[in-house]
């Protein structure tokens, strides 16, 4: 009986560190995927607020009021 014991803290000894060994290899491609997805949103919040700004300083093109004024219509 001890033997069996003995055996089975063995085996779970090393699922717990096989498991472990997989959630660290894991931890390295998670963080670079949320990093890119991170620097893509800034790309495009960037652009955003740039396409904004220039439409506010160029005189002539449609700016907010009028575009909130047409969808009232």
């Amino acid at each position: 009986m001890s033997t069996i014991k003995k055996l089975a803290a063995l085996l779970l000894a090393i699922a717990v560190v096989a498991s472990s060994a997989a959630i660290f290899a894991g931890v390295g491609p998670a963080v670079d995927l949320l990093a890119s997805f991170e620097k893509e949103y800034e790309k495009q919040l960037f652009k955003a607020e740039s396409n904004l700004l220039d439409l506010a300083e160029t005189p002539g093109k449609t700016t907010a009021n009028t575009l909130d004024g047409q969808a009232r219509k």
